[in-house]
């Protein structure tokens, strides 16, 4: 699949249009305004597929620019993270390949419309997709929400995944295949990323087995307050070379800690095999 998007980036690339999430956020906003001054009927503009058969091909173009209903409020958060996400999409995969995330998304949610032809298309889930693989790339990002609650991108996109799962449950059919779609384009796009991480962690966690039950070490080990490299991954841990024998120290006892002294007599019953942790 990366191969097939790969050529689908170079013949893309005489149409890409940089800076996409700003046009999308700014033409949303001004058909926000012609809205709510009913200047424009917004049903003209979603894509709903018989009519789109009977001539009216313009909403194939205009549906994408439909702003989200809601409290303005509500709209603000929106268009915000949004453009925060997109933008950074952008600048990680290159203006081409976000055109075409969004240009496919686009093209499956129409497809997946003309299946319930009398339903209007919705960007809501394309937008979740946007959201969804900001988080895939930055899982640790920290988003102020309401510009207050720091919160990582994963935990929220953990919550988003569910409640596209629950829309997909308990909606309608023309839901249901907006869902599909959305998470149709989410697989093109990270659906090889996805299997080599699972097929790391497999052999990761084979590795650890097979070494447990050689009876090997698996872990750094403090060898004044017995914490491990498993239970605290985030602790730098380092061995003293002042001490007979291998022993680990986390960062607090590296430098205060009492030095082990033994008889050579003594060597055999040293605690390094026990404690020695894999330098791999």
């Amino acid at each position: 699949m990366s191969r097939a998007l790969d050529k689908l980036e170079r013949l893309w690339r005489p149409l890409t249009l940089p800076h996409l999430t700003r046009y999308v956020v700014g033409a949303q906003f001004f058909f926000y305004v012609m809205i709510t001054a009913e200047l424009i009927n917004p049903v003209s503009m979603l894509f709903i597929p018989a009519l789109a058969l009977q001539g009216e091909i313009w909403r194939l173009i205009t549906f994408p620019l439909v702003p989200p209903g809601g409290h303005p409020i509500f709209l603000f958060f929106a268009w915000y993270i949004f453009y925060i996400m997109g933008t950074a999409l952008e600048e990680a995969w290159g203006h081409t390949r976000f055109n075409l995330f969004v240009v496919i998304g686009l093209l499956l949610t129409a497809a997946a419309a003309f299946l319930t032809p009398y339903q209007p298309a919705s960007t809501i889930f394309l937008a979740s997709g946007v959201f969804l693989a900001f988080a895939i790339l930055n899982p640790d990002y920290e988003l102020l929400l309401f510009f207050i609650l720091p919160v990582k991108v994963k935990w929220l996109a953990g919550l988003t995944a569910l409640l596209i799962v629950w829309a997909a449950l308990v909606g309608d059919w023309s839901t249901r295949l907006q869902t599909l779609a959305a998470l149709g384009n989410l697989a093109i796009f990270f659906g090889v990323d996805i299997a080599r991480r699972g097929q790391t962690v497999k052999r990761q966690t084979t590795w650890k087995q097979k070494v447990a039950e050689s009876g090997g070490p698996i872990v750094h080990r403090c060898t004044t307050c017995g914490i491990t490299s498993e239970t605290h991954p985030d602790m730098d841990f380092r061995y003293c070379p002042d001490c007979d024998g291998q022993h680990a120290y986390c960062t607090e006892h590296l430098y205060n800690h009492v030095h082990i002294k033994y008889d050579k007599s003594e060597a055999s019953d040293a605690p390094d095999a026990e404690q020695r942790a894999d330098a791999g």
